[in-house]
């Protein structure tokens, strides 16, 4: 598979965007607030190399804290790892609750194109059945990119899914093998343990980030890599893995809406 120049395997550093295109486009969509943890060395990185970064948050955050203090929050990681993205709460803007991205999908679409910028490069969380907001979002991304002719140009991170464990329980940052080959950009030790040591700043989450950090910090000593794969329209057409997803366990949030929803978006694409 040739990989974009923008991301190469581990081992390798992702390279600058080529001459021709020094003023490249990372648009980055992200479900909610402190979803940017696990990128922020290679959001520092993107940026030093030349990338001029757009993070889109799609909805206000609001189901566990006051929507303002997360988007605080995050102002405060972000002006340390990226001072000079674009960043653009869109979900405190247009008043798309945290848990309900299903129910604003089709408005949320429609405000991408209309105020986005093309990118030559699109990420977001992956297809995995961790939450309802991240896999709708997974669809979002490559709905906005295929608008724009980029169907071939969407990529996808984990953050958390619940296969092979019981009730609420969940792995986070492992990829799922059904979302095809991953490759692994690598970053220090010291970068990642860094960019954990931010848990500490998102503290209207601190539950949340009581529950990650024993996976975070273990992930950041032993295996400092962002694993990216490309989205495809195929997989988010198929469940994102056998048996009970995690929202359908934690949010009675069945499958069968999430897929309702992604249909209408992907037929626009």
């Amino acid at each position: 598979m040739d990989i974009p120049h923008l991301f190469r395997s581990i081992g390798e550093e992702p390279q600058a965007p080529a001459e021709h295109n020094a003023k490249g486009r990372l648009v980055i969509l992200l479900p909610h607030p402190d979803d940017e943890l696990f990128l922020l060395p290679w959001l520092q990185r993107w940026q030093a190399k030349g990338w001029k970064l757009y993070l889109v948050y799609l909805t206000d955050g609001g189901a566990t804290a006051n929507p303002a203090v997360r988007q605080r929050e995050t102002e405060k990681v972000m002006a340390r790892f990226c001072s000079q993205a674009t960043v653009w709460f869109l979900g405190m803007e247009y008043g798309v609750p945290d848990g309900k991205l299903l129910d604003h999908a089709q408005l949320v679409l429609e405000t991408l194109n209309k105020h986005l910028p093309t990118p030559n490069r699109v990420i977001a969380p992956a297809w995995e059945g961790g939450h309802h907001d991240h896999d709708v979002t997974a669809a979002l991304a490559f709905a906005f990119a295929s608008v724009r002719g980029l169907p071939h140009h969407v990529w996808s991170y984990p953050l958390y899914h619940g296969k092979g464990f019981p009730g609420q329980l969940f792995r986070i940052s492992s990829p799922l093998p059904a979302n095809g080959p991953h490759h692994y950009l690598p970053a220090s030790c010291w970068q990642t343990l860094r960019a954990a040591m931010q848990m500490r700043t998102y503290r209207s989450q601190w539950r949340t980030m009581l529950a990650f950090s024993p996976s975070v910090l273990t992930k950041a000593l032993l295996r400092p890599v962002l694993p990216l794969a490309r989205i495809r329209k195929s997989r988010l057409l198929s469940r994102p893995h056998a048996g009970k997803l995690l929202y359908e366990r934690r949010f009675r949030v069945p499958y069968e809406r999430v897929a309702q929803v992604v249909q209408k978006l992907l037929n626009q694409s």
